[in-house]
């Protein structure tokens, strides 16, 4: 059976993004709240061009010498932006939490995080790209991805160095309160 995220995902489709922006943190960030919230309450389109329009917003103002646009962002700023949005999504009966990796087991940490329902953030090397990881096999990473990205490959020995910068690796947490 697969984990409480991978099944999530499986029922919602990815917001996309243009092919002229360099805006996959946005995405990827709204994409794992998307999934966080589902099915308690699903993340509709008002709210979440809401939150796309309050993260570009801020990070220019914040970050006025980046240009989330046409540019994209660091991981330091990556993980500000999803705690950031987090917060911004966050309501009386859910809060959301974003969590940076904060092992050197990024393979069990992803498991982890996936088996608890929290989907996973993470910068791909490779393609200098943000992506939300729903699922893993021993030999593949199943994602939810902005670009249409569905799967990568991976090594069961690889620690995912090669393919993931930890650095850039956030969990999504779903809080429900009473």
């Amino acid at each position: 059976m697969a984990n409480p995220v991978a099944r999530a995902a499986a029922r919602l489709t990815p917001f996309r993004q243009g092919q002229l922006g360099a805006l996959c943190g946005i995405y990827c960030t709204l994409n794992a709240l998307q999934i966080a919230a589902y099915p308690l309450r699903p993340l509709g389109l008002p709210k979440a061009r809401s939150l796309f329009a309050s993260a570009v917003a801020i990070t220019r103002k914040q970050h006025p010498s980046l240009n989330p646009v046409t540019h994209g962002m660091a991981n330091e700023r990556m993980i500000w932006l999803a705690h950031h949005m987090a917060k911004l999504a966050s309501t009386k009966q859910m809060r959301f939490v974003a969590e940076a990796c904060d092992r050197e087991d990024i393979r069990g940490w992803i498991e982890e995080s996936l088996n608890s329902g929290a989907p996973v953030v993470a910068c791909l090397i490779d393609w200098a790209h943000f992506s939300v990881i729903v699922d893993m096999t021993p030999n593949r990473l199943v994602l939810f991805d902005s670009q249409g990205m569905s799967s990568l490959p991976v090594s069961l020995n690889d620690p995912l160095a090669d393919v993931i910068d930890r650095a850039g690796t956030i969990r999504v947490r779903r809080n429900t309160l009473t």
